[in-house]
């Protein structure tokens, strides 16, 4: 029966009928069958606590004459549960507690309510639970709130103890436990103190449990503060901290506010004798935002301020360029501009333009003329050499090859029986009555040679017995007047053309063994220069330079002085002139195009370098074409950041003084190419049309 009547009552109608009495009934609180609980805080009908609020809850049951099954949700009853301070709230996860039998039976539901903002003294709250048929329960409590005694804490700080990377611009902020009094926190008692411990000028606002420190101006960059709470601090109930609450943190960088500054030009201002082919670069003291750097912001304009065409470019860190489109005029005033509002990569702007102002070199000197091209091989980087007569060139991707007479601006053909395969980056050497080919590249390296003689145009192939891989990229080479050297980070040869031996060479001493290094003869000593660690370049591996001597008498090596020297590069001249070494221009790395325009002479006699002068130089570049001319330095072409460059110009060492060469019939723009000097003119040979040079 009771089963019955449990299950009609889950079907919608019916009356009481037996079903069974409620739960823990409360008669002098129940109207009908209703039943209410207050269970926590507790289950006495009075209750004390320091705290202003109080969370209550208990259950409720109601009489099965609403016949509402439940489902096991908070809601699905139909029930209201509230207090004389306002309304309660069942709780999300209530469950129902069955009574009676069957799959679904009548519950207990649980409620739950927090009574906020209790004034000290006792406060009477009685809960009240109703369903829509009239039944009712009630339970009362007794609340005392106490004077507050326990002391406030800090919950949380911002920043956090340690932090790090904290805005220069930030505020410090601290979080109570429970409302503190404002008039109890100030400067007085919150403090900021700087690395050095003064203590940083602001202001304090507090509301509630947040207390906040604004500091009067931006804070140091990269810097340690220190926050303090004083135990002065009391919440609203008179109560301070048990002990003071100091923490630290670090601050970011200070934030970039600065506008950009230029720290230098190229050319200089006032400059007299600027390279006409070079490009016009600005270093700034900090990198530049790109998008704001064009042809209207950075300009150049001549003598008559008529404009320029030029390209502009952003190089390194803080570098721009201006590419003039066609070369300046010899002898002429040219001026820069940087417009005002060039800005850095934090938005800050120049205020103003910046000018300056710079004369290009006088005219050049000697003259240039083409090489006829009728008989010469195919252009495909051939290696020439200057037999005291012809200029013999040979190789590339075919196995043929020419010799040029200049007395009579003529081409005559070599013979190709026995000659070597098809090969470039060879070794090749003049010994006075032979051409030597050695080693190279093709598919792969090779390590055979031939000797070419142009009085029986016939070539006879050289011995490889104790040989190691010549030619190639790394490789450095001379000619000792008697033997052919060779060498490499992984092995060195000499070989002796009258006998058709080769025999060893002890490699350089460290660390130029473990580098890329280029190679000239004395008279008695072979000089290596260059830089390591081998495919050095980048902030992470960077090059440094050193260089080693070589004395064939004794076959062994001696380290040779650094001091003074230039930095390591690569592409660079090397060249003997009699009495020096001189090192210049080159890559500022490997992989790089950025050039340099500086350099350095080394005396072997006395082991110590002199810098190679800088005024009225050539612009930038790397693996320009370089030869001896008598007193001379004479170097051409080559390649900047961003073009093949045009202009030349001739150094004199007893003077260490510049000359700009003539640029009047001068050849196309190129770099990578090879020149040879007769005893009277310079003769340009590779990557474009040959010509010569008449100083």
């Amino acid at each position: 029966m009771l089963l019955a009547i449990v299950l009609a009552a889950c079907g919608g109608g019916g009356d009481e009928g037996e079903s069974p009495a409620p739960p823990d009934p409360n008669a002098p609180q129940r109207i009908g069958r209703g039943s209410l609980t207050i269970e926590q805080p507790s289950a006495a009908s009075a209750y004390s606590t320091e705290s202003d609020s109080v969370l209550l809850s208990g259950s409720a049951f109601i009489s099965p004459t609403h016949f509402r099954c439940c489902s096991g949700s908070a809601d699905d009853t139909g029930v209201t549960v509230t207090s004389s301070t306002g309304s309660a709230v069942l709780q999300t996860a209530s469950y129902c507690q069955p009574f009676g039998f069957g799959p679904l039976s009548l519950c207990d539901h649980f409620w739950s309510t927090r009574i906020e903002n209790l004034a000290v003294g006792s406060t009477r709250v009685t809960l009240e639970a109703r369903d829509p048929s009239g039944n009712i329960g009630r339970d009362s409590i007794t609340i005392t709130r106490l004077p507050d005694r326990r002391p406030p804490s800090i919950e949380a700080t911002i920043p956090s103890s340690g932090a790090s990377g904290v805005s220069v611009n930030a505020s410090v902020r601290v979080t109570f436990n429970e409302p503190m009094d404002a008039a109890s926190i100030s400067t007085g008692t919150f403090q900021l103190k700087d690395p050095a411990g003064n203590l940083v000028p602001g202001t304090v606002t507090a509301a509630g449990v947040i207390a906040t420190f604004h500091p009067t101006s931006s804070l140091a960059g990269l810097s340690s503060y220190t926050a303090t709470m004083t135990t002065e601090v009391r919440d609203l109930s008179g109560n301070v901290l048990s002990a003071s609450h100091s923490w630290a943190f670090t601050t970011a960088a200070a934030p970039d506010l600065t506008p950009p500054q230029v720290t230098a030009t190229t050319p200089a201002a006032a400059s007299s004798c600027a390279d006409i082919d070079g490009a016009i670069t600005v270093t700034f003291n900090e990198s530049i935002d790109a998008s704001t750097v064009g042809a209207s912001t950075f300009t150049l304009r001549g003598a008559n301020q008529a404009l320029v065409s030029a390209r502009v470019t952003p190089q390194t860190r803080g570098s721009l360029t201006l590419e003039p489109l066609s070369t300046l005029a010899f002898g002429s005033t040219y001026t820069a501009t940087l417009a005002a509002g060039i800005r850095d990569l934090t938005g800050n702007a120049m205020p103003a333009s910046f000018s300056w102002s710079f004369d290009t070199a006088a005219a050049g000197t000697g003259t240039w003329a083409p090489i006829s091209t009728n008989g010469a091989p195919a252009d495909e980087r051939q290696v020439p050499v200057w037999t005291g007569s012809e200029m013999i060139v040979w190789g590339g991707l075919h196995s043929t090859g020419a010799r040029y007479r200049p007395a009579t601006d003529t081409w005559v053909p070599m013979s190709t029986v026995n000659a070597p395969s098809p090969r470039s980056r060879y070794v090749a050497a003049w010994t006075g009555t032979e051409m030597l080919v050695w080693g190279g590249e093709g598919d792969l390296f090779f390590m055979d040679g031939a000797r070419y003689n142009p009085a029986t145009d016939s070539w006879r192939p050289m011995s490889n017995v104790g040989a190691v891989n010549g030619g190639g990229n790394g490789t450095a080479a001379v000619w000792t007047e008697s033997e052919l050297i060779t060498l490499d980070r992984f092995g060195a040869a000499r070989y002796n053309p009258t006998s058709d031996s080769w025999s060893p060479v002890p490699l350089p001493p460290d660390p130029i063994a473990s580098g890329r290094y280029s190679a000239i003869w004395t008279g008695t000593r072979l000089i290596i220069w260059g830089n390591y660690p081998d495919g050095c370049f980048g902030e992470f591996n960077p090059c440094s330079s050193a260089g080693a001597a070589y004395d064939p008498s004794s076959n062994t090596w001696s380290a040779i002085s650094n001091g003074g020297a230039p930095p390591a590069g690569f592409g660079t001249v090397m060249v003997w002139t009699g009495s020096e070494m001189a090192v210049w221009g080159g890559a500022v790395g490997a992989g790089s195009v950025q050039g340099s325009n500086s350099g350095a002479l080394y005396n072997p006699q006395a082991d110590t370098w002199r810098p190679i002068s800088t005024n009225c130089t050539l612009s930038p570049r790397i693996i320009p074409s370089a030869v001896q001319a008598g007193s001379e330095l004479i170097v051409w072409g080559g390649q900047s950041a961003t073009k093949m460059l045009l202009t030349g110009a001739r150094y004199d060492p007893a003077t260490n003084s510049w000359r700009q060469m003539s640029v009047t019939g001068a050849p196309s723009p190129r770099a990578g190419h090879s020149a040879v000097w007769t005893g009277t003119a310079m003769l340009v040979w590779g990557i474009g049309s040959p010509a010569r040079y008449t100083p």
